[in-house]
């Protein structure tokens, strides 16, 4: 487990892949002790495989990954898991699971109040649902998470503001 461990963090995937096998042993050994070192193993292995492009593996190993974090109301390990999961699927060309993924994963944002990152992820899946063709899925994303700005306040009888050009000759004056 230790090398497992230092060939993860050192980023040398392929090595730490070859280790595949004994460290899910020791996982198993360790689940009845420590289930937490357990599901942070299928994490690290998921993550090795996705760096690695290798997407079937790691799947397999995230979709353990989340429902280990599921059951542990891991929020956090939630997120990770729909993420990269919705990555995978996606290059793979599985769209409808990288879209239910991203769907997940922008309520998994909302319910902890992570509404900052819910725009990266709605854009990712209004790609996705126009790759498919569905532009009105795309268009309803896009305004849901995406609302446009405001115009501008103008007083009556203003004149139309300044362009960049005149902004920034006025500041040199």
């Amino acid at each position: 487990f230790h090398r497992f461990s230092r060939e993860f963090e050192r980023g040398d995937h392929d090595a730490a892949i070859s280790l595949e096998k004994d460290v899910i042993r020791f996982a198993k050994q360790c689940k009845r002790v420590d289930s937490k070192a357990a599901h942070n193993i299928y994490r690290c292995l998921g993550k090795a495989f996705f760096e690695a492009a290798r997407y079937a593996e790691c799947v397999k190993y995230f979709k353990k990954f989340l429902e280990f974090a599921r059951n542990d109301y891991n929020w956090d390990g939630v997120i990770e898991a729909h993420n990269t999961l919705a990555q995978a699927y996606r290059h793979v060309d599985k769209i409808d699971k990288a879209i239910m993924h991203y769907q997940s994963l922008i309520k998994a944002y909302q319910a902890t109040g992570r509404f900052s990152e819910i725009a990266a992820a709605s854009t990712e899946l209004a790609s996705l649902y126009s790759s498919k063709g569905k532009y009105t899925d795309a268009r309803k994303v896009l305004r849901r998470h995406h609302p446009p700005d405001p115009p501008p306040p103008q007083a009556s009888g203003a004149k139309d503001p300044q362009t960049w050009g005149e902004l920034d000759m006025a500041s040199f004056k």
